[in-house]
């Protein structure tokens, strides 16, 4: 595998990975970012012939067939140290429920829907700390699906189904109780609930696979509306990517 050589900030990369990484119109969609040639288009030995300083940038010609690629001083350098990956492990925030004596982490919906910083932090909380609550959300039939929208997830709410008790010995339920009872009391730790009221207009995400939530009892009398759905949690990773690529394009 060859290495990208000449310019400082070149050194170490490979050439055919800077190739499969070039953003240029030919093989990226301006747009939305979208690849417009896959690993197998591309030669199989690749090289660099030629580099130049292009102000913040660095312009390359790529062996054997002479592409042209532009990159920013700022972007190699990060490909030196790259950012941590907010879907990875080591990224998520293992919290109680005293670091949120502040507050909780919230936007109102106009706010959110104006400011795509404000919608990148929501995200960003969602991925860290497991949710976000979104204020004056309108109260209407179908704008939960509207919220979902808003991180390119896929829509629509499912019934959950009950699981089927399966066959089981002796040693083994009571094994499983044991063991449900200790998971029961560690969930059940004061120290680790969050419990707030949530109002008209209200809109909880969550992280399924992070936190557990159920409601506390409340006065059956009146009426009570309640909208959900799930989303694929990718689309929220993607939806950040994006809304972080516009904001360094926009420096």
């Amino acid at each position: 595998m060859k290495t990208a050589s000449g310019d400082s900030a070149l050194r170490g990369l490979a050439a055919i990975w800077l190739r499969d990484s070039c953003g240029c119109p030919e093989c990226r969609d301006a747009g939305s970012g979208q690849r417009l040639v896959s690993i197998i288009d591309l030669p199989a030995d690749v090289w660099l012939t030629a580099t130049r300083a292009a102000g913040d940038s660095i312009e390359v010609v790529f062996g054997p067939d002479g592409h042209r690629g532009v990159f920013s001083r700022d972007w190699l350098a990060e490909q030196h140290s790259p950012p941590e990956d907010d879907r990875a492990e080591d990224a998520k925030r293992l919290w109680a429920a005293g670091d949120f004596a502040a507050g909780f982490p919230e936007r109102s919906w106009p706010r959110y829907l104006a400011s795509e910083a404000d919608r990148a932090e929501c995200l960003s909380g969602l991925l860290r700390d497991g949710f976000f609550l979104l204020r004056g959300v309108p109260c209407q039939p179908g704008t939960v699906l509207t919220v979902a929208a808003s991180m390119r997830a896929g829509l629509g709410g499912r019934e959950g189904r009950a699981g089927r008790e399966g066959r089981a010995g002796r040693a083994e339920r009571v094994a499983f109780y044991a063991a449900y009872r200790a998971f029961t009391e560690m969930i059940m730790k004061q120290e680790l609930m969050l419990t707030f009221r949530l109002g008209p207009g209200d809109c909880v995400t969550l992280d399924n696979t992070r936190v557990l939530h159920a409601r506390t009892g409340f006065d059956a009398a009146g009426q009570r509306h309640l909208q959900g759905c799930y989303a694929d949690l990718d689309g929220v990773a993607s939806t950040l990517a994006v809304l972080r690529r516009g904001r360094e394009a926009s420096r």
